[in-house]
């Protein structure tokens, strides 16, 4: 499950990219162990979504094979 704490790492990177490329193609792969975002990190998701909508070229999001089974 990701949590606030994976975005407070993961954002800044994510932006220091979009500031030296200004837009981005990103895949997110979700393993089998995937177990979703919890509510903190839903938002920081969706916050990022909204801030930089226009900046992915494109956004992928791709699960294993049985993820759907684990959820």
């Amino acid at each position: 499950m990701l949590h606030e704490s994976d975005y407070a790492e993961f954002l800044p990177k994510l932006e220091e990219l979009f500031r030296e490329h200004g837009t981005l193609r990103v895949l997110f792969y979700a393993d089998s162990d995937f177990r979703g975002w919890d509510m903190s990190a839903a938002w920081q998701d969706a916050s990022l979504g909204f801030r930089h909508a226009a900046d992915f070229e494109r956004l992928a999001l791709v699960g294993a094979r049985d993820i759907a089974k684990s959820w």
